[in-house]
């Protein structure tokens, strides 16, 4: 066991940045070693840091091997004082030697290595990999995001999109940003809110950035989203039109504890095939699942996924029988 050193070898800014989450909950070594070496942390370094020898840094850098036992990534998180959360792994003894060294970050404690004060997850698992990493990296999570898209037998498509979030930070929040896009839209591409049961009264959308077929916009709350506090948010997106092209790929723009997409297809068509992938920030996919039920005249699709980090993107996409040519 390394011996606790308050000068930890990587800048809080590389542990906070997306690329860096997302190679951690990977748990992709070579990538964690690529990026220590951008903040000058090279092979001769890592490896006396993570008890390996240059030779076995390089290896992993260059994507030779990967990391299958779990004391290899014990070690990656000692050596390069990682918290265990990113990893998958559990707290590390030195996670609370730092908690008592280390400045705290403002009222609610959630400076680097500190305990999580329960103000902060009241209502969620502070065991949950979103919920460490997001009190590690001070941000607001959603708790959950259901996309809802309803598509006629025209092809044009009613998107609805619930997400609740959370505020993990140590400071107020009363902006959070977002971006819709459609690869072909008809008509006109709209997107508002819309004030369902439970979301907030009040709520402001104001746009920054809207062509044909993208859409930036910030939702603005009526109040402040205190630390510890969730807020709901619903919008709206119509002009959307799927032709042949049928896909559709959702982005994760902040940490996400459960993201459920869901396709209703209409038409007399049969959905003969559907495949969906999980898109790594490495550039990697895994798999993942799908659930097709079918009834005349329409065919419902669904995909739920956990913990996904910004970076990563969900991708589905379904294709119809069609007729044999005369």
């Amino acid at each position: 066991m390394h011996a606790f050193d308050a000068s930890a070898p990587l800048p809080t800014r590389l542990l906070t940045d997306p690329a860096m989450i997302a190679a951690c909950a990977a748990r992709d070594v070579g990538a964690v070693f690529r990026l220590a070496k951008t903040v000058g942390l090279y092979h001769s370094r890592i490896a006396r840091l993570c008890e390996m020898t240059p030779s076995r840094v390089a290896d992993y850098v260059e994507g030779r091997v990967c990391a299958q036992r779990h004391t290899v990534l014990e070690r990656v998180a000692d050596g390069l004082r990682i918290p265990g959360a990113m990893l998958g792994l559990a707290p590390r003894d030195w996670e609370s030697a730092r908690s008592r060294v280390s400045s705290q970050a403002g009222e609610y404690g959630t400076g680097e290595g500190s305990l999580p004060d329960p103000r902060l997850t009241r209502g969620l698992n502070p065991r949950s990999r979103t919920v460490r990493l997001g009190l590690f990296t001070q941000a607001v999570i959603e708790t959950s995001r259901a996309v809802d898209i309803d598509i006629d037998t025209r092809g044009r498509a009613v998107v609805r999109v619930r997400e609740n979030v959370h505020n993990l930070g140590a400071h107020p929040v009363t902006r959070l940003h977002h971006d819709f896009w459609f690869e072909r839209t008809v008509g006109r591409f709209d997107v508002r809110l819309s004030h369902g049961v439970g979301s907030g009264d009040g709520q402001r959308l104001e746009r920054l950035h809207d062509t044909s077929t993208l859409s930036k916009f910030v939702v603005c709350l009526p109040e402040p989203l205190t630390p510890g506090d969730t807020a709901r948010i619903e919008y709206v997106c119509t002009g959307g039109v799927f032709d042949d092209r049928l896909f559709w790929r959702q982005t994760i723009a902040r940490p996400t504890e459960q993201l459920w997409l869901r396709v209703r297809h209409r038409g007399p068509q049969r959905i003969d095939a559907c495949t969906a992938v999980q898109e790594h920030h490495d550039g990697g996919e895994t798999p993942v699942g799908t659930r097709v039920d079918r009834a005349p005249g329409v065919t419902e699709l669904n995909v739920i996924r956990s913990h996904l980090m910004p970076g990563e993107a969900l991708v589905l996409r379904w294709h119809r029988d069609e007729p044999p040519a005369r």
